[in-house]
């Protein structure tokens, strides 16, 4: 790992687990990629509106293969790419933005959430016209970079 974790007990579940939401623009954020095509990632492997990755800072790339993803590929991203995604539809009020929060497991400091925002807010149940899940997973495509391909 590139830094410690913080210094605190982890082995129960009702254990505060202390965000760290300092992020470096770029700071690598990790994720399990299922599938490519043509040598670029699947749409499919960028979820929305919220999608698990795992911090740089706390983590390895290969910590987002365990346990059970061992044949699976990892992709990343700098904090910064996903900072600089904003977009408002056509004929909208509503501008859509994306960040990203240290949210902590029990068995994975490293997690974190790329959480998609509207006007700025972050609501769990946020409904989002299609052409924005399309253009948010395409400029997200076109700036991460496989690290290993998944296992055919």
């Amino acid at each position: 790992m590139n830094s410690s974790i913080p210094d605190m007990p982890m082995e129960s579940s009702s254990t505060p687990l202390i965000p760290d939401q300092n992020f470096e623009p770029f700071e690598r954020l990790f994720w399990r990629i299922d599938e490519i095509k043509e040598e670029r990632i699947d749409f499919t492997s960028i979820r929305f509106p919220v999608f698990s990755v795992n911090r740089e800072k706390y983590s390895k790339p290969e910590d987002v293969l365990r346990p059970s993803w061992l044949n699976w590929g990892i992709a990343a991203f700098y904090v910064k790419d996903i900072r600089m995604i904003s977009m408002t539809p056509e004929n909208s009020l509503y501008e859509y933005s994306y960040n990203v929060f240290h949210n902590p497991l029990i068995d994975n400091y490293a997690h974190s959430e790329v959480r998609t925002l509207k006007n700025g807010v972050y609501n769990s149940k946020l409904k989002t016209p299609n052409s924005v899940k399309l253009r948010f997973r395409m400029q997200l495509r076109d700036e991460a970079i496989i690290l290993k391909k998944p296992m055919e």
